[in-house]
């Protein structure tokens, strides 16, 4: 039997966003989000923290009843960055967007100092005078290692001068850490190698690079690393006692916007070496490489700035150096744009692996989708907010991606978790940062589902639901709806409260800005009812 001439259409009109092998925006479906215990003292605890987090999915097997097994461990103050093991709670959907109302975690392991003697100077002083890059990931045994390792990476904002020792690791057990390092990243600059840090799975790393399981990287605001962040692939050690102060040797660059020379702390870059929306004042902070059956995708996350940039204060004003009169009474000199939103890039796997085999230039790989996570975070209240985020971390078992936003609980971090999922959309994003229509769940459904949007500007909002040869079964105004998330439960039934047969649906959504008489934003995505 033919098809419907008018899903054809539709079918037409709004092309398939997934691309086969790749994960997409669309497959990122929101849990919710949890707390993080109180903890003292303050300059240790999870105050002012969150600045590197990994998920270990042997951490906390009770967690197997409610669904979110595992545990993660994650930086406490960024002052002394010690670490600290939790569970993870039931995440929570919290439409008023209050943290009293999250579930908080436990804490399974004590914050402990775990660099122990490491990153000392030669007269006893801390190596770095304001750590505040820091990333973490475990990962099983390598070789003959006898257990797995927190693989670690340290720096400090301000690193100019010699390439300083920056990775270590340390064991599970943090009362008995037995720190190991510090390592020097080869020869590259610490502005381009000491702060994200993710696991890279078994099947590219066997068919690409051989024995190398950990990527790291960093983005400094500035040109210090590039006209856009920075990412390598290693070979950690394989025993379980390497020689303290070796250096990492077995190192292959995956993204770098520029030229590095060995030894020097400058990266060479023009506009041709240029990451696609580079803005000096974008943070980069944490990534992951997600797989998803047969699909994957690396992603970065961090603050994106948008608009024009300039060195100076928020206000506009650009910095002089000739000028020693000029006043900062808040300390706020640095990068700025007009505006900054929390956004994930997402880079092809199969693009890094042209690069890894000599087959395109670092510079040339660019992201293709990115996701403005704004709508779920509960503190962003301005447009020139900076440090939206602070960290990621990844369960590949389970496919929960985990972002921490950076004091959204007082002076505490909270935690929120996606799933990724493997359902194709139809959609079509018009203004991709502004509005959002979220993929459905559970779908497929058969009793019911919740259909979710996020809207950034006041707009009113119509959805509709079409059958497969194009009817609309269910159409709903919305109103006008402020800035924020918000859901429908649908139940299959059409507007005269007839239930509906089995098949495929399009959901449809129109949004009108409040302030636009004319400009229409519409999206599309496929729901599958089966009873």
């Amino acid at each position: 039997m033919d098809k419907c001439p008018v899903i054809l259409a539709l079918a037409g009109l709004f092309a398939l966003s997934a691309t086969a092998g790749r994960i997409n925006p669309e497959q990122m479906i929101y849990q919710g989000a949890f707390r993080l215990p109180d903890s003292e003292p303050y300059e240790t605890g999870w105050y002012w923290g969150g600045s590197a987090m990994t998920y270990y999915p042997e951490g906390d097997i009770s967690g197997i009843q409610d669904g979110y097994p595992g545990s993660i461990y994650g930086t406490g103050h960024a002052w002394n960055l010690f670490i600290s093991e939790i569970s993870v709670p039931i995440p929570v959907l919290s439409g008023d967007k209050n943290p009293e109302l999250l579930n908080t975690a436990e804490t399974l392991q004590l914050f402990t100092n775990v660099r122990g003697d490491l990153f000392i100077d030669s007269s006893g002083e801390p190596l770095f005078y304001e750590m505040l890059r820091a990333g973490m990931e475990y990962l099983p045994a390598q070789g003959s290692q006898a257990t797995g390792k927190i693989h670690m990476a340290w720096g400090q904002h301000l690193q100019e001068g010699n390439i300083d020792p920056s990775h270590m690791w340390c064991e599970l057990d943090l009362a008995h850490a037995g720190p190991c390092g510090p390592w020097t990243f080869g020869h590259y600059s610490n502005y381009t190698t000491c702060n994200y840090l993710f696991e890279i799975p078994v099947s590219w790393s066997e068919s690409v690079l051989p024995g190398y399981r950990l990527a790291t990287g960093r983005f400094r605001d500035g040109l210090w690393s590039g006209r856009g962040p920075a990412l390598y692939a290693y070979r950690p050690w394989q025993t379980d006692y390497p020689a303290a102060s070796d250096t990492i040797q077995d190192i292959v660059p995956l993204l770098l916007y520029g030229q590095a020379e060995p030894w020097d702390q400058h990266i060479f870059s023009d506009e041709t070496m240029c990451m696609n929306g580079f803005r000096e004042a974008d943070e980069w902070i944490g990534g992951a490489w997600l797989t998803r059956g047969e699909d994957s995708a690396v992603i970065l996350a961090g603050t994106k700035g948008a608009g024009s940039s300039w060195y100076g204060l928020p206000d506009g004003t650009i910095w002089d150096e000739e000028d020693p009169s000029q006043e900062d009474p808040e300390n706020q000199r640095g990068w700025w744009c007009e505006e900054f939103k929390s956004q994930i890039l997402f880079f092809d796997p199969e693009e890094l692996a042209q690069v890894a085999n000599g087959e395109k230039q670092s510079y040339e790989v660019q992201p293709y989708d990115s996701l403005n996570i704004d709508p779920f975070l509960f503190a962003v209240d301005s447009i020139q907010q900076k440090d939206h985020i602070c960290s990621v971390c990844y369960d590949r078992t389970g496919n929960y991606l985990f972002i921490g936003e950076w004091l959204a609980d007082n002076d505490k971090p909270i935690i929120h978790i996606w799933k990724i999922d493997q359902q194709d959309a139809v959609h079509q994003k018009i203004e991709p940062d502004d509005f959002t229509l979220f993929q459905m769940y559970p779908n497929p459904f058969n009793a019911v589902t919740m259909i979710r949007y996020s809207v950034m500007k006041r707009s009113r909002i119509k959805l509709d639901i079409f059958d497969s040869c194009g009817r609309i079964v269910l159409s709903r105004e919305e109103g006008f709806k402020n800035r924020g998330i918000y859901s429908i439960r649908w139940d299959g039934a059409d507007d005269n409260g007839n239930a509906g047969a089995s098949g495929i649906y399009f959901v449809r959504l129109l949004v009108r800005p409040e302030k636009s008489g004319k400009d229409l934003y519409l999206y599309v995505k496929k729901l599958i009812l089966l009873k």
